[in-house]
């Protein structure tokens, strides 16, 4: 594992035949007709997912900014959850977004794979807080298991622990990034607004470091 430091889409409603319409003449014929259509579409088998395209056309797949340069490396947030309220990210009465509405687990190994076949070799994790997801090792795990890109994961560090590193490691993470606003516990505090310590981070960086050592042995 490999550490970095850094400071700071309506269903369609089926046609309905009212009771005046059917059997009233052409447009009542029509209505029925365009009813029974409808119902014989909703009887219809689920259609099948297509095949994965070859690989020559996955080739020349890929994503271009706005300079004309090729995607390599894409984010994904994979919750809007934080136990930090940092003055530049987030205001203390933020209101998270019920679960339904964000990406779950297979949505997100999904979306890494078809990433790939646009031509990105880095999938970044990050939230809000992605240490916080009670489902990070399988989104890990997932993503690995389906895909060839590099798992970097983008944290705040204070919830690190020796395990978690150890279990993440396993599921296929590579990297971890760790952003710290400051050493300073009275700064930290006025710009993090969290119960988390400067110290805290580094237990995590060094939680960080000591699984890479081991790792190497």
């Amino acid at each position: 594992m490999r550490l970095d430091r850094h400071t700071p889409d309506h269903p369609t409603k089926a046609p309905e035949a009212s009771s005046t319409g059917i059997g009233a003449g052409a447009s009542g014929t029509i209505a029925l007709q365009q009813w029974k259509s409808a119902s014989a579409l909703r009887e219809l088998p689920a259609r099948q997912p297509l095949p994965p395209a070859p690989d020559e056309v996955r080739a020349k797949r890929r994503m271009i900014d706005s300079h004309g340069r090729t995607i390599l490396d894409l984010r994904i947030s994979i919750t809007d959850r934080c136990n930090f309220r940092c003055v530049y990210c987030m205001e203390p009465d933020v209101r998270f977004q019920p679960a339904d509405r964000l990406l779950t687990p297979s949505e997100i190994v999904r979306m890494a794979g078809i990433a790939e076949g646009l031509g990105v070799r880095k999938i970044r994790i990050t939230g809000g807080e992605p240490t916080l997801h009670p489902e990070l090792e399988t989104i890990i795990a997932g993503i690995r298991n389906t895909t060839r890109v590099e798992i970097a994961m983008i944290t705040n560090g204070s919830l690190l622990t020796r395990n978690a590193l150890a279990r993440w490691k396993r599921a296929g993470l590579d990297r971890v990034t760790i952003s710290i606003d400051s050493v300073r516990a009275d700064r930290f505090a006025r710009v993090t607004r969290s119960t988390a310590t400067p110290d805290d981070v580094m237990a995590g960086i060094d939680a960080c470091i000591v699984w890479r050592r081991n790792a190497l042995h």
